[in-house]
């Protein structure tokens, strides 16, 4: 199997990274590279609307990244991210939100 996913930018008073496809060891750690690059330590909000997939590698990523700079995730209630955020108790402790605007609205 092909892991395929990536990542594309919109910007604002809180930059958004829309992560797509699926996201696993063959690209999580260079996904939060480009996010890393892209923002310094600037506040971002990850969009995890369009992600099929997201394997172990990414709640790795997303943990470290968090701990370097203040994040909110976006992942629509019923969505495979939310669940995996929800199972893994990550909704707990990243601000996670179900619309990029209600994110973008609570900064």
């Amino acid at each position: 199997m092909t892991s395929y996913g990536g990542i594309w930018w919109t910007s604002g008073s809180v930059p958004v990274a829309h992560l797509w496809g699926e996201l696993d060891a063959a690209n999580a750690a260079e996904v939060f590279r480009v996010i890393r690059t892209g923002l310094g330590r600037g506040e971002v909000i990850i969009d995890f609307s369009e992600v099929v997939f997201m394997g172990s590698n990414v709640l790795g990523e997303l943990v470290a990244f968090a701990r370097e700079a203040p994040v909110s995730a976006v992942a629509p209630q019923g969505g495979p991210a939310r669940r995996v955020l929800e199972l893994t108790g990550l909704t707990a402790t990243i601000s996670t939100f179900d619309t990029v605007d209600t994110a973008r609205n609570a900064h």
